[in-house]
């Protein structure tokens, strides 16, 4: 039986060489998606910055609807200010339950407001935050401030982070006392009208 020579000069059966071809490309895929993986996950931060910027601005349209007072929690944005739930979802987050309308405002969310803001506070402030340092693979968190701005705080900042928290809800507890005694501002707007 005498072997037929292909149009490009090869001897051999052409099922052959296209089963080799196969299992190449097979194996160039297994080396190739190690690879590939890490720089998706690379992608996530700022996909994350960008749901907390979308988080600021609902914020922001929220407190000119409720004068000047941010929501307290992020279900308060949903589906009025903010339609999209995925946008509560941190891409990087490991749970499985991005999906859900329960997750917004349960400690399963991947972002937390901090209660008690208004837009007039300062912009240095933090509004929002990454939930869990395990969202970036315990790289850090992404931190939304009053003024619109996020930045990504690695995992070194974490004391800091959690330092300046304090401090902010020092800051306001102080300017709710002075507002409720009626004593004066100490260079803080008083809110107009209630919170809903």
């Amino acid at each position: 039986m005498s072997e037929k020579r292909s149009a490009s000069g090869r001897r051999g059966p052409a099922w052959l060489w296209w089963t080799l071809g196969v299992l190449g490309a097979g194996v160039l895929v297994g080396f190739l998606l190690p690879i590939v993986h890490p720089v998706r996950e690379t992608s996530s931060p700022p996909r994350c910055k960008n749901n907390l910027r979308l988080i600021g601005i609902a914020c922001h349209l929220y407190a000119e609807d409720y004068d000047g007072h941010f929501p307290d929690n992020p279900r308060q944005l949903y589906p009025s200010f903010v339609d999209n739930i995925k946008r509560f979802s941190c891409p990087s987050q490991p749970s499985a339950d991005k999906d859900s309308v329960k997750g917004v405002a349960t400690e399963s969310g991947s972002y937390r407001l901090i209660p008690g803001l208004h837009d007039f506070d300062p912009g240095t402030f933090i509004l929002a935050y990454d939930a869990s340092l395990d969202n970036h693979g315990g790289r850090g968190r992404n931190v939304l401030f009053v003024d619109g701005s996020v930045e990504f705080w690695g995992a070194a900042r974490e004391a800091e982070f959690q330092q300046r928290l304090a401090e902010q809800a020092g800051e306001v507890r102080k300017w709710k006392t002075v507002a409720e005694d009626g004593a004066g501002t100490e260079g803080r707007l008083q809110p107009q009208g209630g919170h809903p």
